[in-house]
This record gives C-alpha cells, sequence and structure tokens, in this order.
C-alpha cells in the first residue's frame, strides 16, 4: 500500500495518532503539556512515531528523516526535563512549551513531505523536478510555527503574572498598613499614664512658684 512496509504503516498510523492529538491539545489547553492525558498522549506518540522512524531504511542509509527523528526525540527529551524539574528555573514553562510545541512542526514538515512525495502514487505532486515547491511549504509551516509559539509564551507571561498579582494580594497589605496606622496614631494620642504624669509635673511647678512667693 503505497509502497509502504508492514514497518511503515505502523510508522504512518502513529504519527496520524500523534499529530491529531497534537492538535487537538494545542486548540483545548492552548498548549501541549505533561500533566494530563491528551498531552501524554501525544508525547508518547510522538515518541514512537521518531523511534520508529529511526528503523526505516526504505532509500538506504541515513537521511533526513532520520536526522528529523533524532531532533524530535532531543527536543522531547528537553522539554520533558523542564516540565518535571526546576533545572531551568522560572524559563521551565516557557522552555516545555517552546520543545513540545516545536514538535509539532517537526510533524508537520515530514508529514507533508511523505504525502506529497508518495501521493497520488502514479504521480507525486512533489517529485525532484519540482522539490523547490517545498522551501515554500517549509517556509509557511515555520512562520504559522512562530507565530503560535509567540501566542503561547505572551499567554504564559500573562498567566504568570496573574498568579504573582493574586500572591501578592493574599497578603493583605492594606489590612498591615491599617494596623501601622493605628499603631501610629497610639503612639500620638496620650494615654491616661501620659496626662497623670504631666499634671504632676504642672502641679510641682505650681508649689515650687508658691514656696518662692511666700519666700520672698
Amino acid at each position: 500500500m503505497l509502497g509502504l512496509t508492514t514497518l511503515g504503516l505502523i510508522h504512518t498510523a502513529i504519527s496520524l495518532v500523534a499529530l491529531v492529538s497534537g492538535i487537538w491539545a494545542l486548540a483545548r489547553d492552548k498548549q501541549i503539556v505533561l500533566a494530563n492525558r491528551l498531552g501524554k498522549l501525544y508525547l508518547v506518540t510522538t515518541v514512537l512515531t521518531a523511534a520508529t522512524g529511526l528503523v526505516i531504511f526504505e532509500h538506504g542509509g541515513f537521511r533526513i528523516g532520520h536526522l528529523f527523528a533524532i531532533l524530535t526525540l532531543a527536543v522531547v527529551a528537553l522539554g520533558t526535563v523542564a516540565a518535571t524539574s526546576s533545572l531551568f528555573g522560572r524559563a521551565s514553562r516557557y522552555i516545555q512549551a517552546t520543545c513540545y510545541s516545536s514538535t509539532i512542526l517537526l510533524h508537520m514538515i515530514t508529514g507533508i513531505a511523505e504525502t506529497l512525495t508518495r501521493l497520488p502514487p502514479d504521480a507525486p505532486l512533489i517529485t525532484a523536478s519540482n522539490a523547490s515547491i517545498f522551501k515554500g511549504i517549509i517556509s509557511a509551516l515555520v512562520l504559522l510555527f512562530l507565530v503560535g509559539l509567540t501566542f503561547q509564551l505572551r499567554r504564559l507571561r500573562a498567566r504568570s503574572s496573574r498568579k504573582s498579582d493574586r500572591i501578592f494580594h493574599s497578603l493583605k497589605i492594606p489590612r498591615i498598613s491599617g494596623l501601622a496606622r493605628t499603631a501610629h496614631a497610639t503612639y500620638r494620642k496620650p494615654t491616661s499614664l501620659h496626662r497623670v504624669s504631666r499634671s504632676i509635673q504642672l502641679t510641682g511647678g505650681w508649689s515650687n512658684a508658691a514656696a518662692e512667693s511666700l519666700a520672698a
């Protein structure tokens, strides 16, 4: 079928599951995350797609498809490290989003290349004579990826800012300020002890003045 071996058919079927689940995750969650089932399904099938792609040598030798498979595995590994550890600190969420989303780009490039060079079976759309067409397709895919990634990173930054604001407001800063104002007012307001002390001082002053007058 379409010149594919049994392994090639398995590879293609798994890659279709990965691509559909990845696009679904982006549409639903606006990003691919390891924390939910859809994200896990995408990442597992992506790894399987790359792994099966590495052992396909239909045209003999190491080809560009094998390089893309290795790159996919490396990017998934980096994104998973960012998602499951604090190695990258506050940049982890951005590295995870960039890595996982870039695997969609790799899926699209290899998938479209395989499709256009095989279909239709008797006269593929892209051959060696018009391979330059594929450059425009890759450029469009890269541009679409950059636009989507920019949206993702801006959204993550906005969510991080809102989270910081909630933490700040949870400290109840206005209440602390109110306590400070109360303490300041209490400090300035004379207490009963202060008034008694002041009365004794005034009484002592009057007594001294009266004694001096009598002595004179």
